[in-house]
């Protein structure tokens, strides 16, 4: 938010937040934030150890360095890169239970994949607001249709793979049902979005996205 307070002040969704409205003062924002990753990456290093703190730092890098400051603003590609730190969230606590391997890699893959889903319904939601910004989405380079299915695609593809990797890798029935639900929830808004597209139903998609 220190870094993008002056992308949150041009956008209607984000100019109330604390920086842009005042509440809270740049320098400060910026003190407090870095103290506390500090604060955080030592503590993750004295309570769980070196490969879990290896990769909190890496998830922190990639977001606040990588995604923010180098590539929001400069290419589509941002959220393809920065969103492996979705990743190193799950590794940093699987590294804390059991070695890496490709279980943990294929699940991790799971987060990867729901991220871009996410984040671009609410691009297409809040298309005009980013508009008004340097910021670089995929659904602001294409038409506003291609856009839509392309995000509503992406969206059951990643319900499939998440499907797949509990029948497959977890099998625990009362999961897999919880799982099926919500799998099903989230689907219905992409077939909804393929039919009769508009920015309501990615609205709806991305609250949901939340849950899911």
């Amino acid at each position: 938010m220190y870094y993008e307070r002056d992308i949150d002040a041009k956008m209607s969704r984000t100019r109330n937040r604390p920086i842009p409205a005042g509440r809270v003062s740049p320098g400060a924002a910026l003190i407090e934030s870095l103290a506390l990753s500090l604060l955080g990456f030592a503590l993750s290093y004295v309570w769980l150890g070196l490969w879990p703190t290896i990769f909190v730092v890496l998830g922190w890098f990639l977001y606040a360095i990588i995604y923010t400051v180098l590539l929001k603003c400069r290419s589509w590609s941002n959220i393809l890169i920065g969103g492996v730190a979705g990743n190193a969230a799950l590794l940093a606590g699987w590294t804390i239970a059991r070695p890496l391997d490709l279980e943990a890699f294929l699940l991790s893959m799971a987060i990867y994949l729901w991220i871009p889903a996410h984040i671009w319904s609410l691009v297409i939601r809040a298309k005009d607001d980013y508009s008004r910004t340097c910021i670089k989405m995929l659904p602001l380079e294409m038409s506003e249709e291609k856009a839509m299915i392309m995000v509503a695609l992406l969206n059951v593809f990643s319900n499939v793979y998440m499907l797949l990797l509990y029948i497959l890798i977890l099998k625990n029935l009362i999961g897999l049902i919880i799982l099926l639900i919500t799998a099903a929830w989230s689907s219905y808004y992409s077939v909804k979005a393929i039919i009769k597209p508009s920015r309501e139903v990615f609205w709806q998609m991305f609250k949901q996205a939340r849950l899911y």
